[in-house]
């Protein structure tokens, strides 16, 4: 398991945290199984980049009101000792653009 994210609040209920190679983001992005058979994606940014991620993650909260599929935010912080900034949100499955 991924040591550099233990101060993610939940991090005790993963299962398993795997690298994914997809999208059009520099975030390093992590596909989490949780020990309840949740799925669930990380995405990981430079903390440098924490403001910007914010007002992300914000807009992301705006969204989720509005009653669409979309994958939903569950929480926003520093990890890695605030090395990185962290967004934790639901998995949809789908296809890729």
């Amino acid at each position: 398991m991924k040591k550099q994210f233990f101060d993610i609040p939940g991090f005790e209920t993963w299962e398993s945290v795997e690298l994914l190679s997809k999208g059009w983001s520099t975030d390093k992005k992590y596909i989490v199984k949780t020990k309840m058979g949740e799925t669930l994606l990380l995405r990981i940014a430079s903390a440098e980049e924490f403001e910007q991620k914010k007002k992300e993650y914000e807009i992301i909260c705006k969204y989720a009101k509005l009653g669409f599929e979309m994958s939903m935010p569950l929480s926003f912080g520093l990890c890695n000792s605030g090395e990185h900034a962290y967004m934790l949100l639901t998995w949809v499955a789908g296809e890729d653009l």
